[in-house]
């Protein structure tokens, strides 16, 4: 008997546009944030070149590892980064204050061969606490 009332219709009908739209809007996961990045290389295409300390290789300061550059990106605008240190098999990427982003990127250099290219790395975020796999 109440389903016939217009009172009950209406709530219901509200109720199912509410219940609608709430299962159409999309849910935002809030953008990383990260001050510190860690790039650590787990291996090249050359097994052999994977051993070697950055003293022992023959390339100059900016083209370390086979990378031409290395950063993060937000809304496909590349993030200046403050600093960058390259140490052995790690990049350490640092920026002044934490910074938003949804992607990160590389660009291997074209001037030292293939072999000095990566193919196993893993990105770590560290923002007041631990590192984080990214």
């Amino acid at each position: 008997a109440a389903l016939t009332r217009r009172a009950t219709q209406v709530c219901f009908a509200l109720f199912s546009l509410f219940a609608l739209w709430k299962t159409q809007s999309p849910t935002m996961n809030p953008l990383p944030k990260s001050q510190h990045l860690r790039l650590t290389i787990l291996e090249y295409r050359n097994a052999t070149f994977s051993s070697c300390h950055i003293s022992e290789l023959s390339c100059n300061k900016n083209r370390k590892y086979g990378f031409e550059r290395i950063g993060l990106m937000l809304n496909n605008a590349y993030i200046k980064e403050s600093h960058i240190n390259w140490s052995h098999n790690e990049i350490y990427i640092s920026f002044p204050s934490p910074v938003e982003w949804d992607s990160w990127y590389f660009v291997t250099s074209t001037s030292l061969g293939p072999e000095h290219d990566p193919v196993r790395f893993v990105l770590h975020s560290h923002q007041g606490g631990e590192w984080q796999v990214v």
